[in-house]
């Protein structure tokens, strides 16, 4: 299947699957066909710069303008990847509420069950009254009949004394009151045997519509998931692409004079685009992060990787791994982000499982050229973590992870010179030195870090 197609098959699942928000000025199927619209054109774009690309490529002469067309064939990749992370997150955030639907219509079915089983019993119980009381009458009218009909008069010519008389009367006045008690009983718990069968048909039919309803959604979600892996594929053959762009620029970046006129225009390009983006993080973490003390609080360990004092454990496990360069080393160049670069000591960290470090809620999963595949998980208590350069994500926005679950795979997506994991560690916004989250109470860094 084709990109376009599969970019298509998703566009019309998000469309199906979009409930329209009524005070909105557009309509969700409305957003949705203006971005489709948006993609389309990004994809002539795209196709246009290629083919000045091509016109350009081995042409000496015109390499600088070769070059200026790679970064905008970059820069439109980027903008679609972005709009197709954007309708990727609209279909998670779908598939939470069906998630959510879904939880309702078991406990709803739950409960109608159990109500129905409570019914069946209550039926049973009144079922058995009847049975008995209309036994009962039966045994009173059979005896009845047996013993014949009694006058009054045989009452008055067998009493002893009217004060017999009397008494006898009043005998035969109570036990006619009692059959007739006896009848009205029966009455009553055939009528509301009769209600209760009444309500066990209905709460069927309910339990019966609730269980198609629950089997829609199911087939809703599955549908959904299908298509946010069908475009997650999509998302991730653009990623590879425009990565090979990237490097084409690194190539022709690193055979230039760093004196040169060209090499100072793409510095001042790639410092732009790391400052905006820095600047987008840090505005989402500051506006949607959590605040707090500090201080990790994760469920009780269901792994076995070290725990530092702080609570979190290291993002990448197994042997051999290493810390590239600590954040004083990135000030030492320059860079004055505190962060820390993470890998293999030995052989290339390429395909590593990456593992977030302590519960947590995914604020951000998506793809920038800077800065690759990355994503943000916000901890509670004011710690978020930043994870860069993944070579792919298993993790979108909104999603709950829990410490030691696996979110992505290390790779070199984005500005890099090789795999590896770029990390950072913020509280309350201000990035800190994940050094200081990472250590145990002897100073040394949580297994398996070496320094």
């Amino acid at each position: 299947m084709t990109s376009k197609k599969i970019i298509s098959l998703f566009l019309a699942a998000v469309l199906a699957f979009s409930a329209s928000i009524g005070s909105f000025a557009l309509s969700k199927e409305e957003i949705q066909a203006n971005l489709e619209d948006e993609i389309a054109q990004k994809e002539k774009e795209i196709e246009q710069y290629e083919q000045k690309i091509d016109s350009l490529k081995g042409n000496a002469a015109k390499q600088d303008e070769y070059i200026d067309q790679l970064q905008k064939q970059i820069d439109s990749y980027d903008d679609e990847i972005a709009l197709l992370n954007k309708q990727i997150d609209d279909l998670n955030a779908k598939i939470s509420a069906l998630d959510g639907e879904i939880a309702e219509f078991e406990a709803k079915i739950k409960k109608l069950e159990d109500e129905i089983s409570s019914v069946e019993k209550q039926i049973s119980e009144k079922q058995a009254e009847v049975d008995e009381a209309y036994n009962l009458l039966s045994e009173r009218l059979r005896a009845a009949y047996m013993a014949g009909e009694t006058s009054m008069l045989e009452i008055f010519l067998s009493a002893k004394d009217f004060s017999d008389f009397i008494e006898r009367s009043e005998l035969v006045y109570q036990i006619a009151k009692h059959d007739t008690a006896l009848v009205d009983e029966i009455k009553e718990s055939i009528d509301q045997l009769n209600k209760m069968i009444a309500s066990l048909d209905e709460k069927k039919t309910d339990l019966e519509e609730s269980k198609a309803l629950l089997d829609n959604q199911r087939v809703q979600l599955d549908e959904s998931r299908e298509t946010v892996k069908a475009s997650k594929a999509v998302v991730d053959q653009k990623v590879a692409t425009i990565q090979s762009k990237i490097d084409q620029v690194n190539a022709y970046v690193g055979s230039l004079n760093k004196q040169s006129a060209q090499y100072q225009k793409l510095m001042e390009k790639a410092n732009a685009e790391k400052a905006k983006f820095k600047s987008e993080i840090d505005e989402l973490v500051n506006n949607v992060g959590s605040k707090g003390d500090g201080i990790v609080d994760s469920a009780p360990a269901k792994h076995k990787f070290e725990i530092s004092t702080k609570g979190i454990i290291c993002p990448l496990q197994g042997a051999a791994v290493g810390i590239r360069e600590y954040s004083w080393n990135h000030a030492k160049r320059g860079n004055h982000n505190r962060a820390m670069d993470i890998g293999s000591l030995y052989g290339s960290s390429n395909g590593r499982p990456i593992y977030s470090v302590a519960d947590g809620k995914v604020i951000k999963a998506a793809y920038d050229s800077y800065s690759g595949n990355h994503i943000l998980i916000d901890h509670g208590s004011g710690v978020v973590t930043y994870y860069g350069h993944c070579s792919s994500m298993i993790v979108s926005a909104g999603t709950k992870v829990s410490q030691g679950q696996i979110i992505g795979y290390v790779g070199s997506t984005g500005y890099v010179t090789g795999p590896h994991l770029h990390f950072e560690l913020r509280v309350n916004g201000s990035q800190v030195a994940p050094e200081d989250y990472l250590k145990k109470s002897n100073g040394k860094f949580v297994s398996p870090i070496s320094a």
